[in-house]
């Protein structure tokens, strides 16, 4: 049922549907805001004759719910729902609806591929790329323990003794390394697993040079193998 009342500034007879009471609503003559009230104003006849409102756009938000301009919200406060207003007499076209303000993204959910913030990375890292030598721990000291056998057993010979602190620097370079990665996986040591590669770095580059003279030794031996042999069939041809 719509609340009939007159514009407390120009007289004019008005007419607002009832869900506006309270509310500030513009008149169409004066353009005055006037508070709807309650129940309907003055005699049935002189509201029979009031006239309805253009646009239902003109009832304002009360006072004691509008927000202060520039003022976030309230917290808790609830958000009016924007609502298409009424056509006015003689309209077709719907009026334009207000698009509510999509709130701004928020995931409750963390993403799997997401580092957690301020926590480092690199030991995690470094223990996997490690964790094979880990599980080869064993063996390297086995294997670091028969090459230093085998270096003090070298020296037991005075040719030997040349070459016996190789194999003796080569063993205890493997084991080392070996002890250095255990500890550095077990306790998150990053500078033992740093040992453990300076180690491994050193015992590949004396395998390296020592492969080296090997095979420079073997291409002399050859040579002087096939030198011998040339030599002995031109001497038995000759006699």
């Amino acid at each position: 049922m719509p609340i009939k009342f007159n514009c407390h500034k120009c007289g004019a007879s008005l007419r607002v549907p009832e869900q506006h009471i309270g509310k500030k609503a513009r008149c169409p003559k004066c353009d005055e805001k006037c508070v709807v009230p309650a129940t309907s104003q003055g005699s049935e006849s002189g509201s029979e004759g009031g006239e309805e409102f253009e646009d239902i756009g003109n009832v304002l938000e009360h006072p004691a719910t509008a927000t202060p301009v520039g003022l976030p919200p309230a917290i808790g406060a609830p958000t009016a729902v924007p609502t298409a207003a009424p056509l006015p007499p003689g309209s077709s076209d719907p009026p334009a609806m207000a698009s509510p303000v999509a709130p701004p993204f928020q995931s409750n959910s963390a993403s799997p591929y997401a580092s957690p913030i301020g926590k480092p990375q690199g030991n995690a890292i470094s223990g996997s790329i490690m964790h094979p030598l880990y599980e080869a721990r064993n063996m390297m000291k086995i294997w670091g323990w028969l090459t230093f056998i085998v270096g003090i057993l070298y020296c037991l010979t005075i040719v030997g003794i040349i070459v016996a602190w190789v194999f003796i620097w080569m063993g205890w370079l493997v084991k080392g390394a070996a002890e250095a990665v255990t500890i550095g996986i077990e306790t998150g040591d990053m500078a033992q697993l740093r040992l453990a590669n300076e180690r491994l770095g050193t015992f590949f580059k004396i395998l390296g040079v020592g492969a080296i003279i090997w095979l420079a030794l073997v291409g002399i031996y050859l040579l002087i193998v096939i030198v011998a042999i040339i030599i002995g069939v031109a001497g038995a041809a000759a006699g």
